[in-house]
């Protein structure tokens, strides 16, 4: 362009039609007007040129950037080529943090025109970009998806039957392939909400309605199969809720009156950690901890008989006290002066009151006494002669603040319910006999 204009110049410096401003006699002249024309037109196209040249040659700024991506969104239609824009910025560490927020924030959009997932883009938007005004938008996106529902009874199939008679189905699903992972009727839902592959619902009032019933007719099968894939946070492979005061959220019976009602097991090896029979027998492999009172007919320790543990087994009864009493004892000696000290726990008294006192001497003749009570967790102790063995056992009563709260009543009249039967009617001659 600067070419030309130096050829034009160096013409019109050849010819008499010289470029001038006004003639001697104060008039414009044709040929000096064109000529000046011509060279005003040359030199704003050399001023363009240079300022295209000069923006071709200079990097597209991200906001700039931005825009392309907002139009050809907007304007042109053209998502896919906008993401791609957009994802450009969102990665440019270069770029302004407001820029790069924007961008994701329009890449989300992209990604639910198009039905993908844009949870992560808002989640990252708010992750990485908390302070820029885009984070605000970015949580209303959030919770729209969240709440989202696409259709008041998106259903894909459903069937319907107005048949009273008593086995009636409204959809019946039937694969008779003997092929292994063969589903007669399968669902899945991709929501994260509370969604539901497979739903049965039982709105009659009345009657034994069940929502889902499933069965099975193999020696080796399961009625039904649940199973977490998880391998993080807390799923549940099974859950059941209730709202009736009075319902049951899980309910199990055999109906053959043997074998297990509940069986818990963990590991690849599918180790038993808890069962419970027909019987109401249970085991529970670990440790128990109960916050409350325990209430039982009997009880016992058992393990393997020390003297024979392969084959014989050893138990021992719990001893009762119609108190919640502690049982403490031990061994002294009574020093030169037949005296000695018996040092208790430090929580002694804290726990423990109502105190019983028990002697024995061992090894020779003597007596002995309890010459000062508890006092301070420990207790004194004077033999008639010096040296002298004395095996003691002292008895106190809980007083903590739940044993307080908490006493077990020794003797109750039965409940409304339980008036007329016995707890264990295989013992009710027995219990007659004793009660006459």
């Amino acid at each position: 362009m600067r070419e030309l204009l130096r050829q034009f110049m160096r013409r019109q410096a050849d010819t008499k039609d010289r470029i001038a401003l006004a003639s001697p006699s104060g008039t414009w002249r044709s040929g000096s007007v064109a000529g000046l024309l011509i060279y005003l037109l040359l030199l704003l196209g050399t001023i363009a040129g240079d300022k295209l040249a000069l923006a071709q040659s200079a990097p597209t700024s991200p906001g700039v950037l931005l825009q392309s991506g907002i139009e050809k969104e907007d304007v042109d239609g053209d998502v896919k080529s906008a993401m791609t824009i957009y994802d450009k910025i969102a990665t440019d560490l270069s770029a302004p943090r407001d820029v790069r927020a924007k961008a994701l924030l329009r890449l989300a959009g992209c990604g639910e025109k198009l039905g993908r997932q844009a949870k992560e883009v808002y989640k990252r938007i708010l992750s990485e970009y908390p302070d820029q005004p885009a984070a605000a938008q970015a949580r209303k996106g959030l919770a729209l998806l969240n709440q989202q529902v696409t259709s008041a009874k998106p259903v894909a199939v459903e069937g319907t039957t107005t048949s009273s008679a008593n086995v009636s189905v409204g959809v019946y699903g039937h694969a008779r392939s003997t092929a292994t992972n063969v589903y007669g009727v399968a669902g899945d839902t991709g929501s994260t909400g509370y969604g539901a592959g497979v739903m049965g619902d039982a709105y009659a009032t009345s009657g034994n309605a069940f929502g889902g019933f499933f069965s099975t007719a193999s020696p080796d099968g399961a009625a039904m199969f649940a199973h977490s894939s998880a391998i993080s946070g807390y799923p549940i492979a099974v859950t059941g809720e209730v709202e009736s005061p009075n319902g049951v959220a899980g309910s199990f019976r055999t109906h053959a009156g043997s074998g297990l009602v509940l069986l818990g097991q963990s590991g690849p090896n599918y180790t038993n950690v808890f069962s419970v029979d027909a019987s109401g027998n249970g085991f529970y492999a670990g440790s128990l901890t109960v916050n409350g009172t325990v209430s039982k007919s009997g009880g016992s320790f058992k393990i393997d008989d020390p003297l024979d543990p392969l084959h014989k087994t050893l138990s021992h009864s719990f001893v009762e006290s119609p108190d919640m009493m502690n049982i403490y004892n031990g061994n002294v000696v009574t020093d030169r002066h037949g005296r000695a000290t018996v040092q208790l726990p430090a929580y002694f008294e804290a726990l423990n009151g109502d105190f019983r006192y028990q002697l024995t001497v061992i090894g020779r003749f003597a007596q002995a006494i309890v010459v000062e009570k508890v006092r301070d967790n420990r207790f004194v102790i004077e033999t008639s002669k010096p040296g002298v063995e004395v095996s003691w056992q002292v008895t106190g009563v809980r007083h903590d603040a739940y044993a307080n709260a908490h006493r077990i009543p020794v003797e109750e009249v039965k409940s409304p319910s339980e008036q007329g039967h016995y707890l264990h009617p295989g013992l009710k001659e027995t219990l007659q006999r004793v009660s006459k």
